[in-house]
């Protein structure tokens, strides 16, 4: 196993209240990276056989197909029993996630670790494969504070920020309003601790960026002069960040992007100057308002998350059961009719 990744609400608290509260504890998440599927499944199948569906019968390798064949190459063990504590944990090579990191295609573990995680890595830090996997996990954090970024007015505080980013993920979700606590992206942001992490995670990027600025609101609603904290942790959720937006800012948040999204955007702002050639890109999101903006970026994220969270949520009958399956979504509808 390369690492260890845990996350959601039973690792980073979410915010709720005493009407909504779910009277049993929060599951777990944890994704496990590992080099080889098949070797991975082999060693699990005998230590931890019945944490699988009907599919052990049919051995590691037949699981591993499953897991790299369909939907977005991940394989979930849902709702299983571990050191006392009920946990689901998902199984992916390292070699999809760092593709799904950088490149968005499936934008569901992508998704996952946009936001805060906790992370154990094994092995040799050092080494080319933990270089890589790290390198990729930022990488996507960087695209998914550019996604944010384009689709935020001129100045915008930092609450509205992490709101964006979070809120990626589960865009064009078929889970969302169904399974999902409707609240649930304000809940994941402004949980006990929940803007804290968001601002140690992606206040350093931020402050990466050549054009933008971090400034905190004075008491009499002015803001002050550019001012870039040396500790992201001293930054407030009431700091407002004002970038510059000139064409080439906006082209360099573009480059951040993924490919699927970014060729989107370019075939719109090819479209958008069709009878003079080619527009660049920063011009277009410069030209075009907020709203045309955000627009176009949930469309094609849209299709997306909702393409994968289909087929991941199929693929997920079978790889937990369907008794299991639908115990799981059950406990979902349960917590969101409760809020």
């Amino acid at each position: 196993m390369c690492c260890a990744i845990a996350y959601g609400s039973g690792v980073f608290p979410q915010q709720t209240d005493t009407a909504s509260a779910s009277d049993t504890t929060p599951l777990i998440d944890l994704l496990f990276v590992v080099e080889d599927a098949v070797s991975w499944h082999r060693d699990n199948l005998n230590k931890n056989r019945r944490h699988y569906s009907g599919l052990r019968l049919f051995g590691p390798e037949v699981i591993a197909r499953v897991q790299q064949g369909y939907g977005a190459q991940l394989y979930y063990h849902t709702n299983v029993a571990v050191a006392g504590r009920r946990v689901k944990y998902g199984v992916v090579t390292r070699r999809d996630l760092v593709n799904d990191l950088l490149c968005w295609r499936h934008l569901y573990a992508a998704g996952r670790l946009q936001k805060p995680t906790a992370q154990q890595s094994f092995g040799d830090l050092r080494s080319a494969e933990h270089r890589e996997l790290s390198a990729a996990l930022t990488a996507n954090r960087r695209a998914a504070l550019a996604t944010a970024l384009l689709c935020q007015p001129a100045s915008f505080d930092l609450d509205s920020l992490f709101e964006t980013i979070t809120r990626l993920s589960y865009t064009g979700d078929i889970r969302m309003g169904v399974a999902e606590d409707q609240h649930k992206v304000r809940n994941i942001v402004f949980g006990p601790g929940g803007l804290q992490a968001f601002t140690e995670v992606y206040v350093p990027l931020l402050e990466e960026l050549p054009f933008s600025s971090v400034v905190e609101a004075a008491t009499s609603g002015a803001y002050c002069q550019t001012f870039r904290f040396a500790n992201s942790s001293s930054v407030s959720s009431s700091a407002k960040v004002t970038p510059l937006l000139s064409p080439e800012h906006l082209s360099c948040l573009g480059e951040a992007l993924p490919a699927v999204v970014l060729a989107d955007v370019n075939d719109v702002a090819s479209s958008a100057n069709a009878p003079h050639g080619s527009l660049p890109v920063g011009a277009w999101w410069q030209t075009a308002d907020v709203g045309a903006r955000t627009l176009r970026v949930q469309q094609r994220i849209a299709c997306i998350v909702g393409s994968s969270s289909r087929t991941q949520a199929i693929k997920g009958v079978l790889s937990a059961g369907l008794s299991t399956s639908c115990s799981y979504v059950l406990r979902k509808v349960k917590k969101r009719l409760h809020t």
